[in-house]
């Protein structure tokens, strides 16, 4: 059958049993209520007394809704003028306030004058209860002090740059001037000024040596057409060409002494001078000039010979009218000491110019090779043409300086 309840309910009722839903097989069903359910208890735990533990209880009976398990009674006695706070002070609660709340200084029982009153405690007052004797300080004058220090008024007189020693015993020492007979083991130059520059001139019983002053004594500064070079402790003078130094120490007079000679050659060169092998005038034309390195023309008719012992640099200048070979074409001068050996002027390949283009062709100034610097040969060479081309010249020269 069905109920109120909107489930299928047991066909089989009991007396005292109670309804219980199952959800299999979803229906209420009639079972036996607990045991002691439903029954009201008459008793409870009482917790009127601090350190009980707590329990969860095994009964099964229920309290009623107006149950109590008591309190503990209150520990702390009222605060009242007749026992004052937790039975402690009533003398000053019994006290009637005054308009300004303040309690009389009277009533202050057992409190000392330094446990509530602010005190400097110099001890220098007989106020201060326990002031201390003039006698009980050591070595205090009779009056007492007034300031933090002692003024010189006070210190005992003496004679300007002395020092002072101790000259007594006891509790009141005196004062006396240290006698100059009195620096015992103080050799004068401790306690005198010294001008002892010269003990450290050479011959001095303590002489610098040379390498103690050396970041002292003043650099020289060189100076090449008015513009600083460098400054150093050192001069180093190298001799150039046609230049002699003649150098000699002069130690007694603090200086050294430098002689230039410059010597002039017969031959020698003063300024730039030419030496010709082509001179102005007919176009002279180089036909097919080899690739291979060849003497000019492929002749020796230009040749000469000239002394460049005083020589120091050379270039090469040349006329082009007709351009030579694009590879580029060059035209270079050499020297030789014995007309069979030929060297270029510079020791490499110089000096050179490129003659593929028309115009006047001058080379960089050269240095001079060890062994052309002498009465030497000279002559004009080609090299890197085509074999086709036919470059022509006006003029041809060498200029040595």
């Amino acid at each position: 059958m069905r109920g109120g309840l909107g489930k299928q309910l047991s066909p089989t009722w009991t007396n005292d049993f109670i309804l219980v839903y199952k959800s299999t097989p979803d229906r209420w069903e009639m079972e036996a209520k607990p045991s002691g359910a439903g029954v009201p208890s008459d008793t409870v735990v009482s917790e009127t007394t601090f350190g009980q533990s707590p329990a969860a209880g095994v009964a099964t009976a229920y309290s009623r809704g107006d149950h109590t398990h008591g309190s503990p009674s209150d520990p702390i006695p009222a605060h009242n003028v007749a026992t004052g706070i937790h039975g402690v002070g009533a003398q000053y609660l019994a006290k009637t306030p005054r308009t300004d709340q303040l309690i009389d200084h009277a009533d202050l029982v057992n409190v000392l004058a330094d446990q509530h009153h602010a005190r400097s405690h110099d001890h220098s007052l007989a106020a201060d209860g326990s002031p201390i004797a003039v006698a009980g300080v050591p070595n205090l004058p009779a009056s007492k002090i007034t300031s933090g220090r002692f003024g010189m008024p006070r210190m005992p007189d003496g004679t300007l740059n002395y020092v002072l020693k101790a000259g007594g015993v006891g509790v009141d020492p005196a004062y006396g001037q240290v006698a100059h007979t009195e620096l015992t083991g103080v050799a004068a130059d401790q306690h005198h000024a010294q001008l002892h520059k010269d003990s450290h001139k050479s011959g001095g019983g303590d002489a610098f040596a040379l390498t103690d002053l050396l970041d002292c004594l003043a650099r020289l500064e060189v100076k090449k057409a008015g513009v600083s070079v460098g400054k150093r402790r050192g001069l180093n003078l190298i001799e150039g060409a046609n230049v002699t130094l003649t150098v000699a120490d002069d130690p007694t007079n603090e200086k050294v002494d430098v002689t230039i000679a410059a010597a002039g050659g017969a031959g020698g060169v003063s300024l730039p001078e030419d030496i010709t092998f082509l001179a102005v005038g007919a176009n002279v034309a180089w036909t097919n000039q080899p690739a291979a390195l060849t003497e000019f023309l492929g002749a020796t008719r230009n040749r000469t010979k000239y002394d460049l012992t005083n020589a120091t640099q050379v270039r090469l200048i040349v006329n082009v009218m007709v351009a030579g070979a694009t590879t580029p074409a060059k035209i270079r001068a050499q020297y030789s000491t014995d007309l069979s050996t030929w060297y270029y002027l510079d020791g490499a390949s110089g000096p050179s110019v490129d003659i593929n283009t028309t115009g006047l062709k001058v080379s960089a100034w050269v240095n001079l090779a060890a062994g052309a610097k002498a009465d030497v040969y000279l002559r004009i060479v080609g090299i890197d043409g085509n074999g086709a081309a036919d470059p022509a010249f006006g003029n041809i020269a060498l200029q040595v300086k």
